[in-house]
Order: C-alpha cells, then sequence, then structure tokens
C-alpha cells in the first residue's frame, strides 16, 4: 500500500529536513533504511527520529545502516578505531530498541555497493544532512541512484542550519540570532527517544559483505587487529587512553562539567593546564549532540546561562559551531582561498610576493623540526595525541603561513597536517579555524610584510598569553622518550636541544 508524504506528521523541525528525492514510499518495501553517515547515536538524533515515524506511519521496521570506507580523505588507523570503539555500543543501543543494525568495513579496493542493495528493499531512505566532507558527495551520488524517496535530516546544531538562507560574515552578525531562537529551541530539544512498534519484526536479508554491528568486537587489542586488515595509514596510530563511542563521550562531558567548566572563562586561553572540554572528537563523530551538552552545561551550574563560564561554554559549542557550519553549507570552495572575503584576497593579492624569513618543507613542518619551541610542542601535540590546545591551534595556524611560500600553499599544509592527525579534522569548525587564520570571520589589521591585513600573532605573544614555557614542559613530560601511541618519538622543542 503506497502512502502520501504529505501524511506523516512529525516532531522533527520542517527546517531540518531536505527531500532529495521527492516520491510517494515504495510499495513492497520491507523497511525504513536511516543511512547513518554523520550522526552515530541512537539518541537525540533527529534523522533516526525521522526514520522512526516514517516506519510507524506506514508500520514497517526500522534498519540502520553504518558503512566505514578506507578511501576517504586521510583514513587512518587513528580515524578508524576511534569509530570502531562505538560500533558495538550503537549496535546494541539499536538493538534494545527493535532495530537492526548492518555495518560494513571493506578493505581498500573491494567493492562497496551496501547502500544501494539496501535501498533495493527500503520503502524510503533517511540519510544525515552534513555540510563537508565526504556527505555531500555521497548524497548527490544517492539521490541519482535510488529510485524510492530519500531525505537528509540535519542533526549537527541547535539550531536548524537551513533555517537560514545566507552565510553570515562574523559571529557578531549571526549571534543576535541565535541568542533569539536557542532558549526556545534547547527547551524543545527531547532526549526521549520516538517509539517504536513493538510488534514490527524484521525479516533480515541475507547480503553478502554486510556485518552485522553486534558481530564486531569491542575488545581493544581485537579492534586493532580489524583495522590492520583494511588498509588504512598505521603510521597515524590510535592514541593510547583515547575512546571512541557513546559512553567514552559522556564520561568525558561528565569530567568537564565537573573539572573544567567552573573556571573555562578565565582558563579556556591558558595551556599550562587544560579546561578545554575534549568533546570536539565526540561532536565530529556524531556520537553526542551538541543539544545534549549545552543542555547538560547550563544545568551544571547554579547561574545557568548567567554564569561567565557557561557562557563562553556556549559561545563556542553553539554561536562558533553554528558559525562554521553556516559557512561550509554556503560555501562550495570552503577548502580554498578562494572562500575569504574580498578584503583578505586584495591582502593577499598585494603580499603574495613579500619576502618570507623563513621557508620550512612540509616533512619539516610535520615532525615539528622548526626554530620556534612552543610551535614544535603544538605539532607535537597534534602529531601524536591529536587533539591540540584550542587557542594555540590558532597560532600553529598562524605561523605555517609565514613558513610557505604562498597562501595557497600554507592552507594545503595547515588541511593536510590537521586532517590527518587531529580527531575533529574534517570538520567545518577545522576548516574555518584554519581559514580564520588568513581572514575569515575577521577583520582587517594595520598593514604588516606577508601577514598584509590579516590578524598577525606571534609566538611571543601567544606564549605570554597561554603560559606557552609551562605548555611546553607538559608536552615534554607526556611524551618525552615513548609517544602516547607507544612508537619511539624524537621530540625537538628548542633549538638545537632534543629528547630522545
Amino acid at each position: 500500500m503506497s502512502m502520501r508524504p504529505d501524511l506523516l506528521v512529525s516532531s522533527v523541525d520542517p527546517h531540518r529536513v531536505v527531500t532529495l528525492r521527492a516520491g510517494v514510499p515504495r510499495s513492497g518495501g520491507h523497511y525504513v533504511l536511516y543511512f547513518c553517515q554523520a550522526q552515530r547515536r541512537a539518541e537525540w538524533n533527529p534523522a533516526l527520529d525521522y526514520a522512526i515515524e516514517w516506519a510507524n506511519l506506514l508500520r514497517l521496521p526500522v534498519v540502520v545502516y553504518e558503512g566505514l570506507r578506507p578511501d576517504y580523505p586521510h583514513a587512518s588507523a587513528r580515524h578508524h578505531r576511534f569509530v570502531l570503539d562505538g560500533v558495538h555500543e550503537l549496535a546494541s543501543r539499536l538493538a534494545a530498541r527493535g532495530m537492526a543494525h548492518f555495518f560494513a568495513l571493506p578493505k581498500l579496493g573491494e567493492p562497496f555497493p551496501m547502500v544501494a542493495t539496501l535501498a533495493e528493499s527500503a520503502a524510503l531512505v533517511v540519510t544525515d544532512d552534513y555540510p563537508t566532507f565526504v556527505v555531500p558527495r555521497h548524497n548527490a551520488k544517492l539521490q541519482q541512484q535510488l529510485t524510492c524517496p530519500l531525505y537528509a535530516v540535519d542533526g549537527c546544531d541547535v539550531v536548524p542550519l537551513r533555517m537560514f538562507q545566507r552565510a553570515f560574515p562574523s559571529a557578531a552578525a549571526l549571534r543576535p540570532h541565535l541568542r533569539r531562537l536557542l532558549p526556545d529551541l534547547l527547551a524543545l530539544s527531547d532526549p526521549s527517544p520516538r517509539p517504536l512498534r513493538d510488534s514490527l519484526t524484521l525479516p533480515l536479508p541475507a547480503l553478502p559483505g554486510l556485518r552485522r554491528g553486534v558481530e564486531i568486537s569491542n575488545m581493544p587489542e581485537d579492534l586493532d587487529r580489524l583495522v590492520e586488515t583494511t588498509g588504512v595509514d598505521l603510521s597515524v596510530a590510535p592514541v593510547r587512553g583515547v575512546r571512541g563511542g557513546r559512553s567514552a563521550g559522556l564520561v568525558r562531558l561528565g569530567t568537564f562539567l565537573r573539572d573544567g567548566l567552573p573556571c573555562y572563562a578565565e582558563g579556556r586561553n591558558l595551556a599550562d593546564h587544560d579546561v578545554t572540554s575534549g568533546l570536539s572528537p565526540y561532536l565530529h563523530y556524531g556520537m553526542l549532540s551538541s543539544a545534549e551538552i549545552a543542555r547538560a552545561a547550563i544545568a551544571a551550574r547554579p547561574g545557568g546561562l548567567g554564569d561567565p563560564s557557561v557562557a563562553a561554554f556556549i559561545e563556542e559549542l553553539l554561536v562558533r559551531r553554528h558559525l562554521s557550519h553556516n559557512f561550509c553549507l554556503f560555501t562550495p570552495d570552503h577548502q580554498s582561498v578562494r572562500s575569504l572575503p574580498t578584503w583578505a584576497l586584495a591582502s593577499m593579492r598585494e603580499h603574495g610576493g613579500d619576502q618570507r624569513r623563513t621557508l620550512y618543507d612540509r616533512e619539516q613542518l610535520l615532525r615539528g623540526r622548526t626554530a620556534d619551541p612552543l610551535w614544535n610542542a603544538i605539532q607535537t601535540e597534534l602529531r601524536e595525541l591529536g587533539e591540540p590546545h584550542g587557542y594555540l591551534r590558532m597560532l600553529w595556524g598562524k605561523r605555517i603561513i609565514e613558513w610557505s611560500a604562498t597562501y595557497e600553499e600554507a592552507l594545503a599544509r595547515l588541511i593536510y597536517l590537521n586532517d590527518r592527525f587531529a580527531y575533529d579534522g574534517r570538520d567545518p569548525n577545522g576548516y574555518t579555524s584554519m581559514l580564520w587564520c588568513f581572514g575569515l570571520h575577521d577583520r582587517p589589521f594595520a598593514r604588516r610584510p606577508v601577514f598584509g591585513l590579516m590578524r598577525p600573532m606571534s609566538s611571543d605573544g601567544a606564549g605570554r598569553r597561554a603560559q606557552g614555557p609551562v605548555y611546553i614542559e607538559r608536552i615534554r613530560r607526556t611524551l618525552s622518550g615513548q609517544s602516547a601511541s607507544g612508537r619511539s618519538v624524537q621530540l625537538r622543542f628548542d633549538a638545537g636541544f632534543s629528547v630522545k
């Protein structure tokens, strides 16, 4: 029996739903398929809620499909393992609610037709709306391939991305709109899962190459061996003690609310002791939602949003994060200097030929072998720990501009190093932050060599503000003799001095 799409009365904000392929649900479809690409969680997930609502209307079960390709940009053991940490847990949470979870982990060179194969038996397909990385390309391909309705649902932010129809030039321009919308939308954020009809069962299709998520081991040593079979880059190893998955993310959230949030306002830019949340990897991989984090932070302090630390954290979590997603959504070339404001492009044309005092090649930068001890420590933290300090990350980007022959080369190096090593790489926040180093979402400053009208930033100034010497010593102690991943590493934090 066919069902008109206008008969669905959904609790999901319509601004979150993009109809990529319209039509009537396929007659004879065996299930509603949720293709999980960006929001890897069974709770606080508007896309999953939307799939469940369709399934309840059609009296069909829900199938959740998740795949981890080995050929995404900068695919590595570090990124693969972080995702795999959460697969078993996600499958278990879905199974407890009566939903089947399929997971595919192909090896390099293997065919990967799983979504299209599952979609052939689906009444309709729901997937994630996400403004960067491989998701837009996947969705465009599915739009052409599928013969059933296809919906993309935004679960990125508290305020739906498509509620605004333009890119905002700065946080100051976006902030008043968010402040007006956030209180009501946070209050409407519903942590309770959508009910799935208990009477509905799934006749599981026999599909070669598909691996049920519940069969993925959650034992670290088993996951390490599994990663080794995929063909991804093993030289970028998982960081010892860092775990992916929703439970690990909730533990980190709890630690931050207890230890970091009370002094976040005054301490977030200090590197002597890190009070930052460390939640960006879990947000990037969709294991936590910004809505649940925001509500937890507001509830954790007696003053709520009136508490200075809560206000500062919400600024980073919601305003800056939404600004980055907004930029990527409306800027197709958001990994290029062409996306910069007019004044920044003009400045780059005027100063592109300025003499650089020092040039380093990419390998020197990767290894942290410069004459700047603070920068070397930041790069070492990125390479070995995958989570560089937020404030010092800006200095990291500014100095690469100084040490590269062209602005285009500098941005390419930033993207390469960040996306290869950072747990939260390949993310709107990352691309926006890197382009901020060149003037995005900023204003012109006094003209200087190389930087032109871009905001300057020096290691001396940043080091004084962030207590750089203490930070260098902390990184030295953490990594002396052995990296966090267990590999031998050479650290150079000052010119002519090394720790082996």
